[in-house]
């Protein structure tokens, strides 16, 4: 057996699997199958069947059909690939003997090479088992998705040390069958860590991934350990205080560190390590004092005790600076206005186009072309996550609050704001971390929405999918991506820059063109609320740090520092106009430019001193009414 499939489990390094001995001249028939009921080897397992076990279900519903007929042959072949699979799954539980596949290699295998086919019980070589699925006469065929992982399905079938719950299933269904599976299904601890994941978020489809992202970020973690200490066999032999220094050297290796430079190449996995190898050490500490182990109750202790030593000087300190230092002078780019206003023009014209086909001539193609649609719409009016409104559910839209609001709020708006409310309809969805969020469907949004529900029945979509945005194809249970409609549609829209419209990047953009509008601290509560965050957030990771804002603004105390700061006392931000010696600080800007700057702070100085304040912020007011009127995102600021 090869170093790989050692590595991967462990436990099978005296298992072979059976070859051919046919030579260049002779076929020698020395093949034998197991029987199902004897479990005995035989070399001629359908006498055997006949003379010995005629009596059993299985064997008399084959006998039952004509002799050489298809189905006599088929019923027979079946319970001759359950022997050997019985027999096969015995040998990998145990460790040791022989596996007998469908048809004999002529060059040496290991069992990894194997996988049986979950129809027909057959051990074939995994790489063309998807070639034996599209023919295999046994297949059974279900209404449901399209699995179009075989290899990973058929894995399920091996025998495992750990009891898998069926939702766990489902999850390494999903996962790529590679030496990285391979060690995920073999070590308990992964996928005991995989089991809690499931129990705490695994109904939420989109936490799926995360969970199998995680178990197969520690297989490649103990992958890497293996390499370094010949001992280690299983996650659990690292949790100890004793092989603290492997572990370190392990995710410094998988991580890409460079002793040089104190660096990593993948901070992101070196700081994710820590939280789940504390994860690991409490699921330890679970099993210990369950089986009122001490010792290894003591070692689980003494691990995560190291950790909270060690862990920040070795590993989280450089991590933290690889992050940091390759987000210094890297460009903070947000989309263009203009770009906005194209993709705004460009998808309202394909909803139409895209409405009136639906309606005329219903297809999948039709219906999917107007989810994504209006699912890139309703992003872009709402600067919302992706993510959160892909997976929007049918559910949850049919029954939003629709009660009307109540009449003493509705009096103290304004005829504008009134206008919104009548048109705007609002839902609740869950938005990151559980958070309740909202989305506003505008007119044209709500007609699409309606009409995709009114018509999922006639073009197919499958029942069991809740979202509102389904993949149609295939029976899939998933939603669309957003991510990729928004991409499509901004590349397809002439825009400037498609590659800045992003939701995140829009997200970034309310943040920081709010700077330039005078709002309270209770609407920017109102706003970070509505963009699904607290205020702290708010300010500190989605406002960015505006370069020009920074200069024009930050630099007028620098240079009235130079200047004297005194004769300054008492003025804001905006009102201090330091004296500055233009010839030698701007070249290139006119003197005068700068000098009617502190003429008209000088002019607002004095009016504000003769009591004009209030009529001077009822004119920024309605200015900035006026700049919400007309542009086509300014309902959000309402």
């Amino acid at each position: 057996m090869d170093k790989t499939a050692r590595g991967c489990i462990p436990q099978q390094h005296h298992i072979t699997v059976k070859m051919s001995s046919n030579t260049e001249h002779q076929r020698i028939y020395d093949k034998k199958n197991y029987c199902l009921y004897c479990e005995k080897p035989f070399a001629k397992i359908t006498r055997h069947l006949k003379q010995k076990h005629s009596d059993k279900v299985e064997v008399a519903k084959a006998l039952a059909h004509r002799h050489g007929s298809t189905m006599h042959s088929l019923l027979l072949g079946k319970i001759r690939n359950m022997g050997n699979y019985h027999h096969n799954c015995s040998v990998l539980s145990s460790g040791n003997g022989l596996i007998i596949p469908k048809r004999q290699a002529t060059y040496l295998s290991t069992v990894t090479d194997y996988l049986p086919c979950k129809f027909c019980f057959a051990m074939y070589v995994r790489t063309d088992l998807w070639r034996h699925h599209k023919r295999c006469k046994l297949q059974v065929k279900n209404d449901g998705p399209v699995k179009r992982k075989v290899q990973a399905s058929c894995s399920l079938m091996l025998p495992t040390d750990t009891t898998i719950s069926s939702g766990l299933k489902e999850i390494l269904q999903d996962m790529t069958y590679d030496n990285v599976t391979q060690v995920v299904k073999s070590d308990h601890l992964i996928l005991s860590l995989g089991e809690r994941m499931f129990l705490k978020n695994g109904e939420v489809r989109r936490h799926r991934a995360d969970i199998r992202n995680k178990m197969r970020e520690l297989a490649r973690f103990l992958l890497s350990a293996r390499k370094i200490d010949k001992d280690i066999i299983f996650l659990k032999d690292l949790i100890n205080p004793g092989k603290f220094n492997t572990v370190l050297e392990a995710v410094k290796s998988l991580t890409g560190f460079d002793a040089a430079t104190n660096r990593f190449s993948v901070p992101s996995t070196a700081l994710k390590l820590r939280h789940s190898l504390v994860k690991v050490s409490y699921i330890v500490q679970g099993e210990a004092l369950r089986q009122e182990d001490n010792v290894l109750r003591g070692r689980a202790e003494q691990f995560i005790k190291l950790i909270e030593l060690e862990w920040t000087t070795h590993v989280s300190s450089n991590a933290l600076k690889t992050l940091y230092q390759k987000k210094w002078n890297s460009p903070q780019t947000l989309p263009l206005s203009e770009d906005i206003k194209k993709l705004h023009d460009h998808l309202k014209s394909l909803a139409e186009l895209n409405k009136k086909a639906l309606i005329d001539h219903p297809s999948q193609r039709s219906w999917s072309e107007l989810s994504q649609v209006t699912l890139t719409q309703l992003i872009l009016f709402n600067r919302r996550r992706e993510g959160e409104v892909s997976r929007m559910e049918v559910q949850t839209y049919l029954h939003r609050n629709k009660h009307s609001m109540h009449d003493e709020i509705l009096k103290s708006l304004s005829p504008f704001e009134k206008k919104l409310c009548e048109n705007l309809i609002r839902v609740e969805i869950r938005g990151k971390r559980g958070r309740k969020v909202p989305v506003l469907f505008p007119r044209n949004a709500q007609e699409s929405v309606e009409l995709l529900i009114k018509t999922r029945d006639e073009v197919g979509i499958s029942p069991s999918n809740p979202y509102i945005f389904a993949r149609p194809y295939y029976g899939s249970l998933e939603n669309i991506r957003g991510c990729d409609s928004l991409k499509r549609y901004a590349e397809s829209c002439d825009a400037q820059h498609p590659e800045n419209i992003t939701s995140t990047k829009l997200r970034k953009h309310v943040a920081t063109v709010s700077q330039l509008l005078n709002l309270e601290t209770h609407e920017l509560d109102q706003l970070a609320t509505f963009m699904g965050h607290d205020i702290g957030v708010h300010r500190e990771f989605y406002r960015l740090p505006e370069e020009t804002l920074q200069i024009a603004k930050v630099s007028r105390i620098l240079y009235a520092l130079e200047d004297g700061i005194g004769k300054f006392k008492g003025q804001s931000l905006e009102d201090i106009t330091p004296n500055i010696n233009y010839e030698e600080e701007f070249s290139d800007l006119d003197a005068e430019d700068v000098q009617s700057e502190q003429t008209a702070t000088t002019s607002q100085e004095g009016t504000s001193k003769f009591g004009h304040s209030d009529e001077l912020a009822t004119t920024s007011r309605q200015a900035i009414g006026d700049i919400q009127k007309s542009s086509p995102t300014g309902a959000l600021f309402c």
